[in-house]
């Protein structure tokens, strides 16, 4: 099953195993985002990424959320969508009755490297 996320992202494949949520995305290294940053060199915006998270946690658990606070976001490598076009994302979710969801995620780029690390609370607002 392949749906896009922000246009930029196909979500390939997507699982919830154990409170662990693995997915597989494409990136698209032609979408315009690219043309802005950087042009000639272009690099997958951070608030992307974390876009990316909020709406595989959502997706996966059929919830609408928000992210309530972060505590770690940390960016290791750059990704350049020319060299890399797939990214593996695993994100570990712990789900309160208040209706909070503690999460850590990270994102592993095709050749193995972690270019991408967070942990942050997202809370409920209401179904997806």
């Amino acid at each position: 099953m392949t749906s896009k996320a922000s246009g930029i992202f196909a979500i390939n494949q997507v699982s919830l195993e154990n409170e662990l949520i693995t997915a597989q995305v494409s990136i698209d290294p032609s979408h315009e985002v690219f043309m802005g940053h950087f042009p000639g060199q272009p690099i997958l915006p951070g608030v992307v990424i974390t876009n990316l998270i909020k709406t595989l946690v959502e997706r996966t658990l059929s919830k609408k959320i928000r992210m309530k606070s972060a505590s770690q976001i940390k960016f290791i490598e750059m990704v350049d969508p020319r060299k890399c076009s797939a990214l593996e994302i695993k994100i570990s979710v712990d789900q309160a009755e208040s209706g909070e969801i503690k999460a850590s995620a990270s994102s592993e780029m095709e050749n193995g490297k972690v270019h991408f690390k967070m942990k942050c609370v997202f809370t409920e607002t209401g179904n997806a």
